[in-house]
């Protein structure tokens, strides 16, 4: 455990935000939750339909999240390893 607490110190960066979202239907999703650790924002997705990304601050959220460069979906990796 605390390996990874330091790894996550070091991933922290004051730049970007982990986001938690949930696609609802279409390019339409909902932010489950906003994280400075990827690792927390990854715990948070339980469904397929859940993913994370990588957002910088200060800047609009887009509304499709097809959009969003740096994104994955954590549960299907788990489901396909």
């Amino acid at each position: 455990m605390r390996k990874q607490k330091e790894l996550d110190v070091r991933m922290f960066n004051p730049e970007f935000i982990w986001v938690a979202g949930r696609i609802i239907e279409g390019p339409t999703w909902q932010i489950i939750g906003l994280y400075s650790l990827e690792s927390v924002a990854i715990v948070r997705c339980i469904f397929d339909t859940d993913f994370v990304a990588e957002l910088e601050l200060d800047r609009d959220i887009p509304d499709d999240y097809r959009t969003i460069k740096k994104m994955y979906f954590p549960y299907k990796q788990r489901a396909d390893a």
